[in-house]
């Protein structure tokens, strides 16, 4: 599995897709990290009657925090890129 967060070569480029620094992004995935680990448990508590245990079943396509909070950032911009331009609003650069 591609890891697309690691695939950026720099600061610049990273602040350019998400609009977050490095240290930024890190401090943020740290919290995304630990609040998937709680929906996930509070999950596994609330449907203990499923056949599959915690790590069973199907792995998804983004297996990592890193991979899922990259996607939702730069998918969260496109999106509102797409809606301003849509409207007829002019979306600042950068």
């Amino acid at each position: 599995m591609k890891n697309y967060y690691d695939s950026v070569r720099s600061e610049r480029q990273l602040k350019s897709l998400t609009g977050l620094g490095k240290q930024e992004f890190e401090k943020l995935l740290q919290a995304f990290s630990d609040s998937l680990k709680e929906i996930s448990d509070e999950e596994y508590r609330r449907n203990r009657k499923k056949r599959s245990r915690p790590g069973g079943g199907r792995k998804g396509q983004l297996s990592n925090p890193e991979n899922k909070l990259f996607l939702i950032i730069t998918d969260f911009g496109v999106r509102q890129a797409k809606l301003g331009i849509s409207c007829g609003v002019k979306v600042p650069a950068g």
